[in-house]
């Protein structure tokens, strides 16, 4: 990501033994708690078509007090 000058503030990656979209669901539930109840909208972006789905319900069913749940499906891209 520095070869790009991409900043975040965490890097997550699962090295675990679960499937990717549980290992994100678990992710963003702690990121969602940890950001308290000032929280207002969460966007997601994801290549995955049936993953982009998943989230949009997940979203929906855990989320449903947030202002703003979006899932944004993006296309992969090789323009480096």
């Amino acid at each position: 990501m520095s070869q790009f000058n991409i900043a975040v503030d965490e890097a997550i990656f699962n090295h675990t033994a679960h499937d990717t979209f549980t290992y994100k669901c678990r992710e963003i539930r702690r990121l969602v708690g940890a950001a308290g109840p000032e929280l207002r909208r969460v966007r997601i972006w994801e290549d995955r078509v049936k993953h982009a789905k998943w989230f949009q319900e997940f979203g929906a069913s855990e989320f449903a007090h947030l202002e703003q749940w979006e899932v944004i499906l993006v296309e992969p891209s090789n323009d480096f």
